[in-house]
């Protein structure tokens, strides 16, 4: 650490003291510490349920703290509304974007601060000229009256950033800005933060991917059960030793593909297309196989997925599972013949967030449930208990909401929803995105078992550590089209990224 960055700490924009928060019995954050020096990037790590997401909720002003201290810029804070927060220059992009689907792009970035002439009427120019320039500066190419409802994840992502980002905020807190994004929008983002701390934003940047943290970082914090485990320069830290403090346990090898051997052809798909969105895909997935895809976003990935759930079926084309051809046109369709889909964004596509967690487990499922035409609730609890365990799903109790759960802990209820109905082919959308390494460790272990026991496992993603280590096989997708095809053992990242290339 020079003596320049020394010197800062000494007096930092926000200090946080002995901060607690609870929940019921549940300890959120138990007397927590926190520093964030002037022109600072300061990462704040720890698994799904650390306290990371309370921190950021009490800092926005979303959540009033039991007890504790924040001071900001050497004065007490007390954030009782968002509005508070965003006044005294502190801007939240929340992992949900917090954007109105109903409204534009351009209505999102001002909404609360539009232009006024004469104190009554919005100045449409300025606000074109003031939506244009935020745009530009994140590198997203969306018309402004576009409606933000039908954007794809990766857009609402950098939708969110953008409008923090006109708030001329003096901190910035980003929490797993990047889970939607791909290779080229995460470098323009990363990027992005460069810009703002030389000129002199401070940001608290919170993500499960330690080779972001490491690459922008100057100092990281880590949470662990509600507590400030340690801070450490980032320049001198490893990956191991963040992880080591991040878990407190050991994870032992959370890649690999154990000792699974595909067996026969399960699913078959041939000449499937939908519009120009999808043509003539063509590949088959054998039983005990996670068979990889890969793709950047806009490849055709995620509109595979639909097709084969019924989402978005196909216009054309052929599908077998188990030697049996269907026409697979609604959801319902899919599940009766064995095909579960845990869809790319959780929140908006796969979890009810007002429900409680023991709703959200069964939804799937309840005929299965049921005796003399009702639902057996006894059973229901019995069966949603189970599946939370035996998912490791941590949670206060089955009538817990379960948008509180935190973001691993939801991915891991909406699999061990799809898991109870033991599905034949079970289709992974993004899976580990925005998930913390022992979550991503329990879920490997998890898709390994239900592969080994005979089901078929489509597993697309962005990661490459994960894409490479978990799957048997890798198939790669750009422009709708499955464009290159590895065998177990053939893929690497140069590979792949040739293949993205047209090389």
């Amino acid at each position: 650490m020079n003596p320049a960055q020394a010197a800062r700490i000494e007096e930092p924009l926000l200090a946080v003291r002995a901060l607690h928060k609870h929940f019921g019995a549940t300890r959120a954050l138990d007397g927590v510490d926190f520093e964030l020096a002037p022109a600072e990037v300061h990462a704040l790590c720890g698994e799904n349920g650390a306290g990371k997401s309370t921190l950021v909720r009490i800092l926005s002003g979303i959540l009033i703290p039991d007890s504790g201290s924040i001071d900001w810029n050497g004065m007490s804070l007390h954030t009782a509304a968002p509005t508070h927060a965003r006044g005294h220059g502190i801007a939240v992009i929340h992992q949900d974007f917090d954007l109105a689907p109903n409204l534009s792009v351009a209505e999102n970035l001002v909404l609360g601060r539009e232009p006024r002439r004469w104190r009554m009427l919005v100045d449409r120019t300025s606000e074109q000229r003031s939506v244009g320039e935020a745009l530009d500066r994140v590198g997203l190419d969306v018309a402004p009256g576009a409606p933000t409802g039908r954007l794809s994840a990766a857009q609402r992502q950098l939708l969110a950033i953008a409008r923090a980002l006109s708030q001329k905020a003096r901190l910035l807190v980003m929490d797993e800005p990047t889970s939607s994004l791909g290779p080229d929008d995460t470098d323009r983002l990363l990027g992005l933060v460069e810009q703002l701390r030389a000129r002199g934003t401070s940001v608290i940047f919170i993500s499960h991917k330690l080779d972001e943290v490491f690459r922008i970082a100057d100092r990281i914090t880590v949470l662990r059960d509600g507590r400030s485990v340690a801070t450490l320069d980032a320049h001198q830290a490893s990956e191991a030793q963040v992880i080591d403090l991040m878990v407190g346990r050991e994870l032992g090898e959370a890649l690999g593909r154990g000792n699974r051997v595909p067996g026969n052809e399960l699913l078959e798909v041939s000449g499937l297309g939908r519009g120009s969105e999808l043509n003539d895909i063509e590949f088959t997935l054998h039983r005990s196989e996670i068979l990889g895809i890969y793709g950047l976003q806009g490849a055709g990935r995620t509109r595979l997925a639909e097709a084969l759930f019924g989402l978005a079926p196909a216009d054309r084309g052929l599908i077998r599972v188990g030697g049996e051809e269907l026409e697979i046109d609604s959801p319902r369709t899919a599940m009766r013949h064995g095909i579960a889909l845990v869809p790319e964004d959780r929140r908006v596509k796969g979890l009810f967030a007002n429900m409680d967690v023991r709703e959200n487990l069964t939804i799937a499922d309840l005929p299965a449930l049921q005796r003399a035409g009702l639902i057996d609730r006894a059973r229901e609890r019995a069966a949603a208990g189970a599946a939370a365990a035996e998912m490791g799903v941590r949670l206060s109790d089955l009538g817990q909401a379960v948008g509180e759960l935190s973001g691993g802990n939801q991915q891991k209820a909406l699999l061990a929803r799809w898991l109870m109905r033991e599905p034949q082919v079970l289709i992974l959308d993004e899976p580990t995105a925005g998930v913390d390494v022992g979550a991503k460790a329990d879920i490997y272990a998890r898709l390994d078992a239900i592969a080994v026991a005979g089901a078929g496992v489509l597993l697309i993603t962005s990661e490459m550590p994960e894409l490479l280590g978990v799957c048997d096989r890798v198939l790669v997708m750009n422009q709708g089209a499955i464009v290159a095809r590895f065998a177990r053992g053939e893929a690497s990242e140069a590979g792949i990224m040739r293949a993205i290339q047209g090389a």
